[in-house]
């Protein structure tokens, strides 16, 4: 303010001392003084005279204000402030770029070990599915494995009564066509055991080969990258593929449990 002229003071007091009138006038507006008329009126008449004063307090005082605003502020300060700020920024930067570099040279790293790890667990994660299956296939074959010992055992328990059926009164036959219909019976009851004999025993040696054919198939797989990384050459590798290729899906290898 000591770099105003006294007329330019003496204007800036001028404008002051009118804004302040108008807000001191405000401040000492009271509804209950009105008398015979609508307090709402004065008081609008009060707010819009402090509006319509802004434009031009604002056009008559802006000029100063910038003035003192630029007197105030220190460019050179600033100045020298935004230069140590920018190269803090650019220190930092650099120093986050460095560990930014370094980190994904790591991401890296452990991505290729994953992609290692998980190119090793490919293949041999497929071998849960033949794992499953010949534990499937297993307790089946132990199922089968009961029924086919308690079939052999009734089969061998009947063989034997029937040593000595026809000794029993009321079985014993008294002409040829009883005796006739009683060893028809006899040997139809003995095939329908042995047949039920034949098919439980069947069923065993089924599951028990499935069993045995999945579990293979599960090794090969398991095998099948050690073998690959022992492979020196990519043609050495297309033969060890091959040819577990084969054992899990060519049927002629299954002929070799069979035997």
């Amino acid at each position: 303010m000591e770099d105003f002229p006294d007329g330019i003071l003496a204007q800036i007091k001028q404008i002051a001392d009118a804004d302040f009138n108008r807000f001191q006038q405000a401040l000492d507006f009271d509804p209950t003084t009105v008398v015979n008329q609508n307090p709402t009126q004065p008081r609008d008449q009060i707010v819009q005279n402090v509006v319509a004063a802004y434009d031009q307090t604002f056009q008559k005082l802006f000029p100063f204000i910038s003035y003192g605003t630029s007197k105030s502020v220190d460019f050179q300060r600033m100045e020298n402030e935004a230069r140590a700020m920018l190269q803090n920024v650019k220190d930092e930067a650099t120093g986050i770029t460095g560990e930014l570099a370094a980190q994904q040279e790591q991401a890296e790293n452990v991505l290729a070990d994953v992609r290692k790890v998980a190119a090793e667990q490919g293949v041999s994660q497929q071998a849960i599915y033949f794992k499953d299956e010949s534990e499937a296939h297993e307790k089946s074959a132990e199922y089968w494995k009961i029924k086919t010992v308690q079939a052999a055992i009734a089969l061998g328990f009947y063989a034997f009564c029937t040593l000595f059926i026809h000794k029993l009164t009321w079985f014993k036959p008294e002409d040829n066509l009883q005796a006739l219909q009683l060893m028809t019976s006899k040997v139809l009851i003995f095939g329908v055991i042995a047949y039920l004999l034949f098919l439980a025993a069947k069923n065993f040696l089924s599951h028990k080969h499935n069993a045995i054919v999945n579990k293979h198939r599960q090794n090969a797989l398991m095998t099948y990258k050690a073998l690959t990384d022992a492979a020196v050459t990519e043609e050495t590798k297309d033969i060890v593929l091959n040819h577990a290729a084969s054992c899990i899906f060519l049927p002629s290898r299954h002929r070799l449990y069979k035997k």
